[in-house]
């Protein structure tokens, strides 16, 4: 009879001989001397080996017991790095294995599937607690685990019978095609699990402040989620999300924040700005619409508002601030081109958003930098002339941006 070894047994077998391997270094956890057979019950180290000799490895019983050490306050930043990584090689092995983890041989219908497996790996990730020991190997181990909930929150589950693409290209968003509905997905990874991933790699950019990759890695994977989001809109799950993200970024900017945070949401509120499929879902009626024509709008005010003076977030703010009125003087573009000239009045992004975009942010920042300007026998206690001159400046550049010549005839 011919042996066959699947690629992600293969994978599973390398990963799981690579953790035991660095768990026997570790006296603490076992030793050359000892037995697997000798530790105790409960120990990771034990349950790794027992996967290995057992007579049918699945990938789920493997994800146990590294997910155990994942979770686990009592393994350092080395351990914990290497658990991780191990988990991330085997997600990346079951998305290009069609999706499905703990298939018995006999063909158990009771396999669990892709999207549990992931909110299951995300949940211990967002638990994660490991001993700091050196601040380089906890760094690496906190990339690590951004690295995991950026790969978790981008798969995309494909409906029964969709064919699976595998890794794309730049291997980064993987497909796979899991044995449940979307509906099924989405009970088994819903919305909150995605937001509190989210919020994790958030943390974990608050907490390593004097890290400029580990800053740049966590920005780079917020803005992925919001990719993958957005990719598809239309989808119930990934408009709850966007809608819980951008209702907990409006939430705190209520309640104030650093402007190191608001520049991050900003880059975040960008990237959906941005994308291409905004063009498509700010002219869109219902809940996505909304995104686009109320709740962005809202959140650039209300920044703009607690950071009126702040070239870091005006700099950010004001492109926003012009991809919003140029979308609406498309809107107007293609309502004169269709004939509908009395369709304006009614349009969901227009004239609203655009009066107050301007009003809120650009004469009320111009405000703030002309007083100085105009009294300098009695300087501001705000800004200092120096500071009103850059602010003006950055200002006027902007408006330039925004009433282009062609932009303006339209009008």
């Amino acid at each position: 009879q011919k042996m066959s070894v699947s690629d992600v047994d293969a994978v599973c077998r390398s990963e799981a001989q690579r953790v035991v391997t660095a768990l026997r270094a570790n006296r603490r956890f076992g030793s050359q001397s000892r037995g697997w057979r000798e530790l105790e019950e409960g120990s990771p180290l034990r349950q790794l080996c027992e996967w290995r000799c057992a007579e049918e490895s699945s990938p789920a019983k493997l994800l146990e017991p590294l997910l155990r050490i994942i979770c686990s306050p009592e393994f350092g930043g080395p351990a914990t790095f290497v658990a991780l990584e191990a988990t991330h090689c085997i997600v990346v092995a079951l998305c290009e294995d069609h999706g499905l983890v703990g298939v018995s041989s006999d063909g158990d219908a009771s396999a669990l599937p892709l999207a549990a497996t992931l909110a299951k790996v995300c949940k211990s990730v967002c638990d994660c607690v490991f001993e700091e020991t050196n601040a380089q190997t906890d760094e690496a181990t906190a990339a690590q685990m951004i690295a995991l909930l950026g790969l978790c929150c981008t798969v995309h589950v494909a409906a029964p019978g969709e064919k699976s693409a595998g890794l794309l290209t730049n291997g980064r968003v993987p497909t796979a095609v899991a044995s449940c509905s979307e509906t099924d997905a989405v009970v088994a990874f819903p919305a909150e699990a995605r937001l509190k991933a989210f919020a994790k790699v958030l943390s974990l950019w608050g907490h390593y402040r004097q890290s400029h990759t580990l800053r740049a890695s966590a920005q780079a994977a917020l803005q992925k989620m919001l990719d993958h989001t957005l990719a598809d809109l239309a989808s119930p799950a990934k408009c709850e999300l966007l809608g819980l993200i951008l209702g907990n970024m409006a939430a705190e900017a209520e309640l104030g924040q650093s402007i190191e945070h608001a520049c991050l949401y900003l880059r975040c509120v960008q990237r959906v700005m941005m994308q291409p499929a905004a063009r498509r879902w700010a002219l869109a009626e219902g809940k996505q619409g909304r995104f686009f024509q109320n709740d962005i709008p809202l959140l650039l005010l209300s920044l703009s508002k607690a950071f009126g003076t702040s070239l870091p977030v005006l700099s950010l703010i004001l492109p926003i601030v012009n991809r919003v009125c140029w979308l609406c003087v498309d809107a107007w573009s293609d309502s004169v081109r269709s004939g509908n000239m009395q369709l304006l009045p009614s349009s969901p992004l227009g004239a609203l958003q655009v009066e107050a975009l301007l009003g809120g942010v650009y004469l009320r920042s111009l405000d703030l930098a002309i007083d100085p300007l105009l009294t300098l026998e009695a300087p501001s206690p705000s800004l200092a002339p120096e500071e009103a001159a850059q602010l003006a400046e950055l200002l006027l550049e902007s408006l330039s941006d925004l009433f282009q010549p062609g932009l303006v005839q339209m009008v």
